[in-house]
């Protein structure tokens, strides 16, 4: 049971990570826009300066929405990578810890992914909302049952115990 967790595990930050790097393209989109739509400004004289004082700030508040997004992305990357050693590692505490972390992270990235089916917007909103279920709803659900399968295999190991070593144990004494 602690294999397929682990395994469930990984594939769910595997997928989370390949997930993020359409969203960082996204955000790196979002922050080009501005130098790209102000050089296309710069062509007409009268009516570009004209169409500049109205979307300027639009366009730096775009910008902040894109280095946010990254901004996000890598931080999501690198505690990504420290659950998926700590996941690996052979120590029992930090494996212990890796998946509560995994748990909380996977939890939460069900709720934001499970938000199409809580609140039915119309529009665009539909669409963002199925997005953040691709992206984040299914490797947050791989990720919680992994999680919850090592933490149910580890109490199980740890209040009932492995019945085969005993056995064994108890033979070798008769012997």
């Amino acid at each position: 049971m602690k294999r397929a967790s682990k395994t469930l595990n990984n594939i769910g930050q595997y997928f989370l990570l390949t997930s993020l790097i359409p969203i960082m393209t996204f955000s790196v989109m979002l922050i080009g826009i501005e130098p790209l739509v102000n050089s296309g400004l710069d062509l007409f004289k009268y009516i570009g300066d004209w169409l500049r004082s109205f979307i300027g700030d639009t366009l730096k508040e775009i910008a902040d929405l894109g280095r946010s997004i990254l901004a996000f992305c890598i931080i999501g990357i690198v505690f990504i990578v420290v659950q998926l050693v700590f996941i690996n590692s052979k120590n029992n505490t930090l494996i212990f810890i890796g998946n509560i972390s995994s748990l909380i992270v996977g939890f939460v990235l069900f709720w934001i992914g499970a938000i199409p089916f809580f609140n039915a917007p119309e529009g665009s909103a539909t669409f963002v909302t199925g997005m953040l279920f691709i992206y984040l709803g299914i490797s947050g659900t791989i990720i919680v049952t992994g999680s919850v399968m090592f933490i149910t295999a580890w109490f199980l190991d740890k209040f009932i115990g492995k019945p085969k070593d005993k056995v064994k144990k108890n033979f070798k004494k008769e012997v």
